[in-house]
């Protein structure tokens, strides 16, 4: 039996790169290969009972982090006999230099490049990220948008695979209504509390609207968006959820699934919305763009423009039939062009 070894380090403790990582180590346990995983993450943990082996380590800072990891995977590799190697995320990357020395074969997904691009060190990496996907036979990118960035940082084209995301097993098995619960309007942001994701610039857009309730689910820290609601007397109309294991019951009880980004690559979150018949309120950066058609799957808005968010909800809110139309269209969509199905065949392909 082949096996292979999944790699992941990252400073977040679960989220949509954490979430992927064990839908593609399901679905290789399913095709007969022998999974091993290496992650710093609390995707060992929710490995549970499975086949699929975890080994799991602590980090205290960044350079510890790759000194760890490298130790991990030798022993591994020299103990199992590893020849082919799959890394998760940009991070992982920087393993290359010294992984093609002891394996075969090296694949990758990247979810991401690194944010502000701007920034003098991230251009570095994303430099780096760039030179080290030449270096390896195919790297998986969760988007069009990140293939191109990965293509300016120095990647060369024939090693990039596109492959965009899919809704996790068990969101796309029925369709819950558009409720709007007593004329109440249910927004919910499942995304990790981060300034980049616009938490409160939703939560400004809102600001004097009655009958809309906000719902955030996703961990960090939201004490600088409870003073801003308490400042702006929204505290009885926002709702701070945490980080939710399974946001299932979440998504069925919304009637919009938000996404006020200001950079994302292929993000789970809305494709678990449309999965389950949500229209999505988000905004029109490109990588949203290549999943959420603007005026049939939802609204798209520029990032930070609060007034044409602001307006986008109070269309939903005076627009039922809207609201049922673009959730149907927006489940039409995820079957049509995001279904597990075409996620498994097009991932294979480097696998083989």
């Amino acid at each position: 039996m082949k096996k292979i070894l999944l790699v992941e380090l990252s400073f977040y403790g679960y989220g949509g790169a954490q979430a992927y990582l064990l839908q593609l180590a399901t679905l290789l346990k399913k095709q007969g290969f022998e999974i091993i995983i290496i992650s710093n993450t609390q995707v060992i943990e929710k490995l549970g009972e499975s086949s699929i082996r975890g080994i799991f380590f602590s980090h205290e800072n960044f350079l510890f982090l790759y000194l760890k990891a490298v130790f991990l995977i030798l022993i591994t590799i020299t103990k199992e006999g590893i020849h082919h190697i799959h890394l998760n995320g940009a991070r992982t990357l920087l393993l290359i230099p010294f992984l093609y020395l002891f394996v075969s074969k090296i694949t990758a997904t990247t979810h991401g490049v690194y944010y502000p691009q701007n920034y003098w060190v991230n251009k570095i990496r994303n430099k780096l990220t760039g030179w080290y996907a030449n270096r390896i036979q195919q790297t998986i990118c969760v988007s069009l948008t990140l293939k191109k960035a990965m293509m300016a940082y120095g990647a060369q084209a024939n090693r990039l695979k596109v492959v965009h995301n899919t809704p996790l097993e068990g969101f796309v098995e029925t369709i819950p209504a558009v409720s709007m619960d007593g004329n109440t309007l249910r927004i919910l942001m499942p995304a990790r509390i981060d300034k980049y994701k616009g938490q409160q610039d939703l939560i400004e857009a809102c600001v004097g609207i009655e009958g809309v309730t906000l719902l955030f689910a996703g961990g960090g820290d939201c004490d600088q968006l409870h003073e801003y609601c308490k400042s702006h007397q929204m505290e009885d109309k926002v709702q701070f959820l945490g980080y939710l294991e399974n946001p299932l019951m979440e998504i069925s009880k919304a009637d919009v699934i938000a996404l006020p980004s200001y950079q994302e690559n292929c993000p789970l979150s809305i494709l678990e919305g449309m999965g389950m018949g949500k229209p999505i309120l988000a905004s029109n950066i490109p990588a949203i763009q290549e999943l959420v058609r603007d005026g049939i799957d939802g609204r798209l808005v520029p990032p930070g423009n609060i007034e044409l968010l602001r307006s986008a909800i109070m269309e939903f809110k005076n627009d039922f039939q809207l609201l049922q139309q673009m959730g149907k269209s927006a489940r039409q969509r995820v079957e049509d062009e995001f279904s597990s199905d075409q996620w498994e065949q097009k991932t294979l392909t480097i696998f083989q």
